[in-house]
This record gives C-alpha cells, structure tokens and sequence, in this order.
C-alpha cells in the first residue's frame, strides 16, 4: 500500500521541471529589465496581475479579506516581492539569469535554515522544524554549490567576472523570500490562497514602484527607448509565454548546478520524509 509520499525520483524530476519552467520567468525578467527600469518593471507587472486577479476574485464573490489579512498581505508584499523579486530585478541588469535561477534554487536552503531558527525560538511545539542528518548534507551540498558559483565573482579582480555586488543582491533577495514565505505559513488566520496572492500582489507592487520613485527611475525612463523584446517579456510576466535567451554556461557553471540540484534534492527528500512520519505519528 502506498503511504502517499513521494518517491526521491519523482522529487528530483519535479525540482528539475520546476526549474526548468521556473527558469523561464528570470529568462523574461533579463530580457525586461534591457531596456525597464527594474523597480518599475517589477511593480508594474505586480500591481497589474494583482488587481486583475482580486477584480477577477470579485467577480466570481471568492475575494474575502479582513484588515489583518490586508496587513499581512501587506508586510508579506513587501519581503516577497520588494526585497525578493526587487533586488532580482535589479541584479538581473548585470547577472545572466541562469545562475540567477541557480543561486534562486537554493531557497529551500534558506527556509529550511529559516524554520530551524523559528525552532528554537518558538514555544509552540508545531513552529519550525529541526534539521536531520540529511538535510544537513543537502545544506552543505547547496552551500558548496553557492560557493562555486559565487565565489569566483566576489573574488575576481577581472571586470569580465560576474559582478559581486549583483550577485549578492540576489543571494539577499533569497533571504528577503524565504523570510516573506515563513512569514505566511505562520501567520495567524491567513487569506484564502488565492486572495492573499493577490493582495501581495496588489501591495507589492506598490512597496516596488514606490522603491522606482524613491531612485529616481521614472526620471530615468522614456517609453521611446522601450525595445519589443522587453515589452513582450514584461507581458510575460504579467501573464504567460516562453522567450529563450541564450546566456554563455560554462563548466564551473555546470558542476555548480549539478552540486546545487543535488543538495535542494536531499533537502526536499528528508522534508518529505519528516512531513510523512509525522502525519504517521498523529494517527490514532
């Protein structure tokens, strides 16, 4: 009889797929921020799917939030999509976003990491989660991972390297995510999923665009100077489509990709597995 968890293959398939459909969105957002200013870009594409999914959510009478909801939305927003896809965004101008979505596959790293904190600091016994031994080597395969695809940026003195500061900006971004995320799945009384999606949408892109004004971007931003291919990316991101870039992968590359996938699979097994235990033990 099957116990309903998943098999480590069909894991490892999944994180691949996901990736690879994944990938696609920091494929869009290099080709958007060419031309966008990337504050403006991000918020604009949030604010936008956001109301069109809560006028969408009003329509059908399925949009129902309260004003701890709305506030949750609104502090979750910000870590999200602020700190998370903002400082992406913007790294993207210099960071080619196949290792953007490398270094992005790494948040069940930080969450994991994120949930141990929360642990230890919790006094609910149903708050955060301790590592295993597993998790553990997938967290030093994910760091090593990092490492090798990091490490030569932040090293280099040749201006051809990847620039550091960029990529620890997505490396925060990470963090800024993984914080938001935690933050929704131990919140109390949260948002039908559909509704609080949108309701981060709607405020992040409004913690965004005020980022954009904050930097000056609209000074900055001509729509003459606007190319198709960032147009269309942006509209991809508001809804959906398939745009190839096509970004030089080396070797390091690679063997960072491969220790990384390996890492966040080990990670994703043992989750399973504790997830699949403990609903065993809460049996009667």
């Amino acid at each position: 009889m099957s116990s309903g968890r998943p098999s480590s293959k069909s894991i490892v398939a999944g994180l691949l797929t996901i990736y690879l459909v994944w990938g696609s969105t920091y494929l869009a957002i290099r080709l958007a921020v060419e031309t966008l200013p990337p504050f403006f870009m991000a918020g604009t594409r949030f604010l936008i799917a956001g109301l069109i999914l809560a006028t969408y959510l009003k329509l059908t009478r399925k949009f129902s939030v309260n004003r701890a909801q709305l506030l949750q939305g609104a502090v979750i927003g910000a870590f999200l999509l602020l700190g998370g896809n903002g400082l992406v965004c913007w790294a993207e101008q210099k960071v080619p976003s196949g290792i953007t979505t490398l270094v992005i596959s790494l948040n069940p790293l930080f969450t994991v990491i994120g949930d141990w904190v929360v642990f230890y600091r919790s006094n609910e016994s149903n708050r955060g989660s301790k590592p295993t031994k597993l998790i553990f080597v997938g967290i030093t395969l994910g760091l090593v991972g990092l490492i090798l695809l990091v490490g030569p940026a932040i090293t280099a003195r040749d201006s051809s390297q990847l620039d550091a500061t960029r990529m620890l900006a997505v490396v925060a971004g990470c963090m800024f995510w993984c914080i938001g995320s935690l933050m929704s799945r131990y919140f109390k009384e949260p948002a039908p999923p559909a509704c609080g999606a949108a309701v981060q949408m709607i405020f992040g892109g409004a913690w965004l665009l005020g980022a954009s004004l904050l930097l000056g971007e609209p000074s900055q931003f001509d729509p003459k100077f606007v190319s198709f291919s960032s147009a269309a990316a942006w509209l991809y991101l508001v809804v959906f489509g398939w745009l190839i870039l096509n970004e030089a992968v080396d070797s390091r590359i690679f063997a960072a990709a491969a220790v990384i996938v390996l890492g966040v699979a080990l990670i994703s097994i043992s989750r399973s597995r504790q997830a699949s235990a403990r609903m065993i033990s809460s049996k009667p």
